[in-house]
């Protein structure tokens, strides 16, 4: 598992920590989602779990090595990747063969190895066809799906991502969640991605970090979010849109086991629950 153990993390000129005493950790095949306000430590944890920063107190390590100087920091930056919110930014190849097989060439691998999983990597995700093609003329989605696949080909253990889905439009999103989820569910990689978009969060997350003042405040199961939607709503969180529609049925007395509804007068009490709220 990528592990934070009593990680606490103070930005140079600053008097207050961004990130205090925080714990969590991502088990492999595993989709976390990192929730909070701007100011919250969001991107402050997501560095300091991919290794770009140092913890001032505590530890970091990803199935036991530990995040340090010598041979162990190679090592823990081999396990985990990190992705971040502008893929133009992270995109260097000439073309989408060459970005997959960058990262292969500077680990040394033969030049028949990379050809292979370069290859195998084009044609299971569906790319094949853009081969040849330069990067900067991909959709958003279409950056973000490449940036994800080049970085498994590599093989980490663990993805860090942070905001993945703010530049894109919605068809890109569904593009580039749906080859996110492909990752955690088929090659088992445990991933924790930043977003604050709590339907974002709902809809690809196993479990979901709440961040308030750098301190880990909720941990919750996506499954448990239903439960406990007074006590996010009380700290300030954004409840998912489908959820917050749940609640308004639930207090019109809608939700009831074996009641139906005409489509027509649903969608007329749904009408007034958004306008009335």
């Amino acid at each position: 598992m990528l592990k934070a153990n009593n990680v606490s993390f103070l930005y140079p000129g600053s008097s207050r920590k961004a990130v205090e005493n925080l714990s969590c950790m991502i088990q492999p095949g595993e989709i976390v989602a990192l929730m909070g306000a701007s100011g919250s430590g969001k991107t402050t944890l997501a560095r300091l779990l991919a290794g770009s920063l140092q913890p001032a107190s505590g530890t970091i390590s990803a199935d036991g090595v530990l995040n340090e100087a010598g041979t162990g920091r190679s090592v823990f930056r081999r396990k985990v990747g990190i992705l971040l919110s502008e893929p133009d930014y992270q995109l260097i190849g000439e073309s989408v063969e060459e970005e997959l097989a960058f990262g292969l060439v500077n680990a040394n691998l033969p030049a028949s190895l990379i050809e292979e999983r370069v290859a195998e990597a084009l044609s299971d995700s569906g790319m094949g066809d853009y081969a040849a093609y330069p990067p900067r003329f991909l959709s958003g989605g279409q950056k973000q799906k490449l940036l994800l696949l080049a970085f498994s080909l590599l093989e980490p253990a663990y993805l860090i991502l942070d905001e993945p889905f703010q530049m894109l439009d919605a068809p890109s999103r569904k593009l580039a969640g749906g080859f996110m989820l492909h990752l955690a569910r088929q090659k088992g990689q445990g991933i924790l991605f930043c977003t604050h978009d709590s339907e974002e969060a709902l809809g690809l997350a196993d479990r979901i970090l709440f961040l308030q003042g750098g301190k880990l405040v909720l941990s919750l199961d996506v499954g448990d979010i239903y439960g406990r939607s007074a006590e996010l709503q009380a700290m300030g969180f954004p409840l998912p849109e489908t959820l917050r529609l749940f609640l308004l049925l639930e207090k019109r007395g809608l939700k009831q086991a074996g009641s139906v509804m005409e489509p027509q007068s649903l969608a007329e009490v749904i009408w007034h629950c958004w306008f009335e709220e």
